[in-house]
């Protein structure tokens, strides 16, 4: 049996804008401790990014 999973934004989180000439999506399982670890680990660089900064 097949299974349909909807990905539609209305289910994920979602930072930025739509109109970013750059997009990038993922899919975490937060339940999964790696992807909450690698999430976490990652959160800041992550958001200043979308919000458009330099992490370097």
């Amino acid at each position: 049996m097949s299974e349909t999973i909807n990905l539609s934004n209305e289910f994920g989180l979602n930072f930025g804008s739509n109109l970013a000439s750059n997009q990038v999506i993922t899919y975490l399982n937060l339940k999964c401790p790696d992807s909450k670890a690698w999430f976490l680990a990652n959160q800041h660089e992550l958001l200043n990014l979308v919000n458009g900064q330099d992490i370097s």
